[in-house]
């Protein structure tokens, strides 16, 4: 299930000392009622997906998906379309898969 067009935005990207593995944050705010930020830290030049999907609907969309360099990203999500309740997002790296849980209030 599609929830349509999630808006999302890349704010920041910073090269910076890396982590041997990738790395996915706790979204701010949390609990979200409009727009969250979700940061992700790579080691490496990666292919990457980070989707979010409503744990009680299971309606999902990919917010990220393409090549991004090693370091530190934070995306801005606008969560206005998607209904209340817990949100897991997830973030897929080579061989990665990294999963949070979010609120939607």
């Amino acid at each position: 299930n599609d929830m349509g067009s999630i808006e999302s935005k890349s704010i920041f990207s910073r090269y910076d000392k890396q982590s041997a593995m990738p790395a996915l944050s706790q979204s701010v705010s949390n609990p979200a009622n409009g727009k969250t930020f979700i940061s992700f830290e790579l080691p490496e030049r990666s292919s990457i997906s980070l989707s979010l999907k409503h744990t009680v609907t299971e309606q999902e969309t990919v917010v990220v998906n393409g090549m991004k360099n090693p370091g530190i990203h934070i995306v801005a999500v606008d969560l206005q379309q998607m209904p209340i309740g817990m949100i897991e997002y997830t973030l897929r790296a080579g061989n990665s898969v990294i999963k949070k849980i979010m609120e939607k209030k």
